[in-house]
């Protein structure tokens, strides 16, 4: 029986001229790979075109410039608004402390007043003028004990917050405020103990106030200077971070 499958024709090519081929193909592929040919890419959008452009380029670091220049500035202002806040509390703070210490002073000072021949009401004759010696009487003992007892309540509020406000560095500004304080309360101590004292002395056996409590209250008034000093050296740390920007 006669076979009815049709012949293959014969390969055009031969075994040398495929191996060249291969070889041509596999040559040109790694001169692809070499000359960092990439496969087709889908296309690229307008808006990324434009962004990829040097006008794209300069639009994106004027704006990018421009949030930073805001953002820097919204900074320093609301650095200086805090460090105002700040100015404005301390300020409040030194002037309560003072004020305190010069009440307390001074209600001191009119205590031993007291025992001179002034505010004796038995050297005035009765009627208006010994009433009105004997209301003066009760009122600055009104105002020693008002300002001893405001004294001793705001002495150590006062100090944690002057140490707060000075916080990187509150020791020196603290322990000047507590040897103010210990100075105060010995002045005062001893105004109320002279008063005690000589209240019950008959005018002429009594001290005279003028010399009284001298070394405490020459003590009070160094502390005082001390304080001012330490307060003084200590506000460099409250605008230092407006220095930073200024420089």
């Amino acid at each position: 029986m006669m076979d009815t499958k049709p012949a293959t024709p014969p390969d055009p090519w031969t075994d040398e001229q495929k191996k060249m081929l291969a070889d041509e193909a596999f040559i040109t592929e790694v001169l692809k790979q070499r000359s960092g040919t990439k496969p087709d890419e889908a296309p690229k959008s307008k808006l990324m075109q434009f962004f990829e452009s040097a006008s794209g380029a300069a639009l994106i670091t004027a704006l990018v410039g421009g949030i930073l220049v805001q953002l820097i500035a919204f900074s320093i202002q609301r650095g200086i608004k805090e460090r105002e806040f700040q100015q404005a509390w301390m300020k409040d703070v030194v002037r309560s402390a003072y004020t305190l210490v010069g009440r307390s002073v001074g209600a001191s000072e009119d205590l031993m007043l007291l025992t001179t021949e002034a505010f004796d009401p038995n050297t005035y004759p009765k009627g208006k003028d010994r009433d009105l010696v004997e209301k003066q009487r009760v009122l600055l003992k009104e105002q020693y004990n008002d300002a001893d007892r405001e004294w001793r309540r705001q002495q150590k509020a006062l100090v944690l917050l002057i140490g707060f406000y000075h916080r990187d560095d509150p020791k020196p500004v603290m322990d000047a405020w507590e040897e103010q304080g210990k100075a105060v309360n010995d002045f005062m101590d001893c105004a109320r103990e002279f008063h005690m004292r000589n209240r019950v002395l008959q005018p002429e056996q009594r001290e005279g106030p003028s010399k009284a409590c001298l070394a405490q209250k020459d003590r009070v008034m160094a502390k005082t200077v001390l304080l001012t000093e330490k307060l003084s050296h200590s506000r460099p740390v409250l605008a230092r971070w407006w220095e930073f920007w200024k420089d």
